[in-house]
């Protein structure tokens, strides 16, 4: 007999009930009552601490980190009967989702019920199956940014720092100023609210925890993916990473959905910019020493709505370690102070992450290969030559620009495959 075929009468340890208690606990007296009459431990939330449903039981609430809750539950279930109550389903953006990584499926059973995303999109008579979500809850993830760009709905679960106030401010910052906003605070209690309005009217507000929050772009906003003109960038003297070659810079970084990036000595940005545009990352930062360049790369990332990207200002070399640990790198424009970086790289991530370089001197190149070659990391080298049409009389000629060496480190060696790294 497996888990699912369990009933309440026959539940004995070491099997957890994980159940969800949907919008309060209406729905789960209809449905669950039995299984928590049975229970001897009941593990939740505190604002459920109230609730006459946990009476003369041993209770124990939830708090961080959530691994050692798992790891008390699992000592407890192996004598008593323990269910976990999740609010919502428990498997979506639920505690369930932790438990099914560290429980096997014999000893664990989910008890399904409506999300709160349900109950909250059937209030507002909207169809959700072509939304993207999101959860801020205890961590940054900028993701949702690339759907918004694109014109697509998004929701987002809070939390008390990053709040329907804070998510208002920061998309009119990148120029959102048009989406419409629908939250839903304290759902299904009695205090509860759902507001649509803009976000300057939401950021006007004061939210109480818990709130969930849902963005409809009226307009999508409409932006350019990729091989922009290098003018479209604010850039100082030409010194931008120039468009053919950020092609070749996109494809060599293999990036996928949910990666962070860093992109050190990032100029104006661009190659950070359509990195973003292209592929859905969590996180990128780019940091860029000089100060006017620097305005640039803020500029330029609040004019194509790149709110994932964290602009820092600073020398990489000493920035680098406070900085959340990335799945690729980029480094522009590497000068004596390459060596130096990647070693700061390494430092921070406890090896070498995949890195992608331009150079265009052979010192560098050399330099480079010779790095890799000490440390036994796997090394690339490819040159890349643009020629460019420009008009002369009423033909065109060709005119080159100067080569570019774009460089791989650490990644795996030819043959692999991008989508199982």
């Amino acid at each position: 007999m497996g888990s699912s075929d369990i009933r309440p009468e026959s539940w004995n340890p070491p099997l957890i009930v994980v159940a969800g208690v949907g919008i309060g606990f209406e729905s789960f007296g209809i449905l669950y009552s039995d299984w928590l009459a049975r229970a001897e431990v009941v593990v939740t939330a505190e604002s459920l601490a109230g609730s006459p449903h946990l009476t003369h039981k041993e209770v124990i609430f939830i708090k961080s980190p959530v691994e050692a809750i798992v790891r008390r539950v699992i000592e407890l279930s192996s004598r008593k009967r323990v269910i976990v109550l999740a609010s919502g389903d428990p498997l979506f953006f639920g505690i369930g989702a932790t438990f099914a990584k560290h429980v096997g499926s014999e000893n664990l059973l989910i008890l399904p019920n409506i999300s709160v995303v349900q109950y909250f999109f059937s209030k507002i008579c909207k169809p959700w199956d072509d939304v993207r979500f999101f959860s801020l809850h205890g961590r940054d993830n900028r993701e949702f940014f690339f759907w918004l760009r694109n014109g697509k709905s998004v929701v987002l679960f809070t939390d008390e720092k990053r709040n329907p106030a804070f998510i208002a401010r920061l998309v009119v910052e990148y120029g959102f100023s048009r989406v419409t906003f629908v939250v839903g605070e304290l759902l299904g209690t009695e205090k509860e609210r759902i507001m649509w309005g803009s976000a300057d009217q939401v950021a006007e507000e004061h939210w109480e925890d818990p709130n969930i929050v849902a963005l409809f772009p009226d307009d999508a906003f409409q932006k350019c993916p990729g091989f922009r003109d290098d003018e479209l960038y604010l850039h100082q003297r030409g010194l931008i990473t120039k468009r053919e070659v950020r092609t070749f810079v996109l494809g060599a970084l293999c990036l996928k959905p949910g990666q962070i990036l860093w992109d050190l000595g990032a100029g104006s940005g661009s190659v950070c910019i359509e990195a973003c545009s292209m592929t859905p990352l969590r996180m990128a930062f780019a940091v860029e020493k000089d100060p006017t360049r620097y305005q640039d790369l803020v500029k330029n990332t609040k004019k194509w709505g790149c709110g994932e990207i964290f602009c820092v200002q600073g020398n990489a070399v000493e920035l680098v370690r406070d900085l959340p640990r990335p799945d690729r790198v980029f480094i522009g424009g590497t000068g004596g102070w390459v060596e130096a970086l990647l070693q700061a790289i390494e430092a921070r991530c406890s090896g070498l992450v995949p890195v992608v370089l331009t150079c265009v001197t052979f010192g560098t190149l050399h330099s480079l290969e010779r790095y890799a070659r000490e440390r036994g990391h796997s090394f690339e080298a490819f040159q890349v030559n643009v020629s460019r049409a420009v008009p002369v009389a009423e033909s065109y000629r060709f005119e080159s620009l100067n080569p570019v060496w774009i460089v791989r480190l650490g990644f795996p060696h030819p043959g692999f495959n991008p989508f199982k790294m």
